[in-house]
Parts: structure tokens; sequence; C-alpha cells
């Protein structure tokens, strides 16, 4: 592979794991506030057991994608291009189907 292809590949590995690390962030940040927010208890347990199982798939993908495997970076990616626009703070908190 050619050098700029080398570094083509580095960038998008590295772009990857930061957008995986921003989203775990910002879904992280969304899960504390729900968890100090005054809900009933049975919604507060469904919005964050979402909130886990959505980190829990994240946090497998970016170890993936530190261990170099193609096919997560473009997952990752993919996701990041689906989830940032949806992931709404205000909305998650004040939604009754979340």
């Amino acid at each position: 592979m050619s050098d700029i292809k080398t570094i083509q590949e580095d960038i998008k590995h590295e772009v990857a794991i930061d957008t995986v690390m921003g989203l775990l962030g910002k879904l992280t940040n969304i899960k504390i506030k729900i968890e100090d927010l005054s809900l009933d208890n049975e919604t507060k347990e469904r919005k964050i057991q979402k909130i886990e199982k959505i980190l829990k798939t994240l946090w497998k993908e970016r170890d993936l994608i530190y261990r170099g495997d193609k096919d997560a970076t473009e997952r990752a990616l993919t996701a990041y291009a689906l989830l940032s626009r949806s992931i709404d703070e205000e909305k998650i908190i004040n939604s009754k189907t979340f």
C-alpha cells in the first residue's frame, strides 16, 4: 500500500475512535442526567437500560477499532452518522417511548 493510502487509513482509524468516544461521552452524560431526574423508577430504569445497551455496543466497537478491524471502523462511522442527529438530550430525557 502506498504511503498516502496508509496515512489515509490511519486517519480514518483515528477519526472512528474519536467519533465513538464522542458518542460514548454524550450518551454517558445523558445517562447521568436521567439518573438525577425525578422520574418514576420504571421510566428511569427503562431509559437507562436502553442507553446502557447502546453504550455496551459502542464499547465493543471501539475495542474492535483499536485492534484494527476495518469493518468496525466503517460501522463506527455509520453509527455516528445515524446516532449523532438522533441523540438529542432533551428528547431522550422527556420522551415517553425512549
